[in-house]
């Protein structure tokens, strides 16, 4: 996704939809210290409903979808986000990087797929990758 791609999104920011009550919940300090000063702004969803909600208000840049078996559902999100923005660039973390889980993902044409944890920085940094290039 190009600087062009970005304005004609009308793009402000980037979701990262997870629980911060999981226990790696202190990556997102790193996350945002990533995303200082690049002109998008960080967002939160702590739940499934709360991402869609965010999703559906438009103005994405990205999403990165933190699965936790619990409060967020990484792939069913992922599944519902296509359907309202199919273009949409999203990250899936989880922590079941099985072959039906990967194939599921990239069917659902998710941009990358990642085993958790990850670290804040390398997930920021692979996100800004794509979308500041």
């Amino acid at each position: 996704m190009t600087a062009r791609d970005l304005a004609s999104r009308n793009a402000r920011g980037v979701l990262f939809a997870h629980n911060p009550a999981g226990k790696d919940s202190g990556w997102f300090g790193d996350v945002v210290a990533v995303f200082d000063h690049t002109g998008l702004a960080v967002f939160q969803a702590h739940s499934g409903p709360d991402a869609i909600r965010c999703v559906e208000r438009g103005g994405l840049a990205g999403a990165v979808l933190i699965g936790d078996r619990g409060a967020i559902d990484g792939l069913a999100l992922l599944r519902i986000i296509r359907s309202i923005d199919a273009e949409l660039p999203c990250w899936l973390v989880t922590n079941e990087p099985t072959r039906p889980t990967l194939e599921v993902a990239l069917s659902l044409r998710a941009t990358c797929v990642m085993n958790q944890p990850a670290s804040g920085a390398e997930l920021a940094l692979a996100v800004r990758r794509l979308l500041m290039n």
